[in-house]
């Protein structure tokens, strides 16, 4: 994500690994790892099976990993999803599959301190659509078990390099108003009851949750911009 300014951590029980970024690849052993070395920071309800702290996990040379039917994975910049990932990696979910004709959402969530003068939680996410399907984000956030509206700009619509005649990855970047929020200690949840989600880049910010059109031009500039100097190195 492109953002004019985000806010430095501050205060008790600070949250950690917004970005996906901070791996323990040292302990990334195929096949068998653990979540906290993967994800530290996060903890998992997988299959409706209630939250676990940590998680044992099938690890291979991409680093994905998945647990039960309702899989979790960091990917890299090479994903065969198309999913355009800042920094070195970004976070895969997927919706659980247990039988029967409806889906197990898969959730993930963190318990730390929103920094004052916060206005917006900020993030990109990603999802797979069939042609002529809506360009409709999925993904669900909750603050103490609060689901909170969310405000979805579309970045971009490509074909997935898997599969390019059949589905296209669509870009979005969406807000949250969380200012009733800044300064406590939460719990932050994202969750997406079906489909898959690719995620990255959660970032606190001062900004309002409905940035002015000319904010929005710059904020979705600057992210073509970055996408542009990444594929060039």
């Amino acid at each position: 994500m492109v953002c004019l300014a985000a806010l430095p951590q501050t205060g008790a029980r600070q949250f950690q690994n917004l970005g996906f970024e901070e791996v323990n690849a040292t302990n990334m052993t195929p096949p068998v790892g653990w979540a906290h070395d993967l994800a530290p920071g996060w903890e998992w309800n997988l299959n409706g099976a209630g939250y676990a702290a940590d998680t044992a996990v099938t690890v291979n040379g991409a680093i994905w990993w998945t647990v039960n039917s309702g899989w979790v994975g960091l990917m890299t910049a090479d994903n065969p999803y198309g999913f355009p990932v800042v920094g070195k990696y970004g976070l895969f979910l997927a919706a659980g599959y247990i039988g029967g004709p409806s889906l197990v959402p898969t959730s993930m969530r963190q318990t730390g301190t929103i920094p004052p003068g916060t206005k917006s939680l900020q993030f990109l996410d990603y999802y797979w659509a069939g042609y002529g399907v809506p360009p409709a984000a999925g993904v669900e956030v909750r603050i103490n078990d609060s689901l909170l509206p969310l405000y979805n700009s579309l970045l971009s619509v490509q074909p997935i390099p898997l599969y390019p005649h059949n589905y296209t990855t669509r870009t979005f970047e969406s807000y949250a108003d969380v200012s009733a929020y800044a300064g406590q200690q939460i719990t932050l949840e994202f969750s997406i009851p079906s489909g898959h989600l690719g995620l990255d880049d959660i970032q606190f910010s001062p900004f309002a949750v409905v940035p002015e059109p000319a904010t929005w031009a710059l904020l979705g500039l600057g992210f073509v911009a970055l996408l542009w100097s990444r594929a060039r190195h």
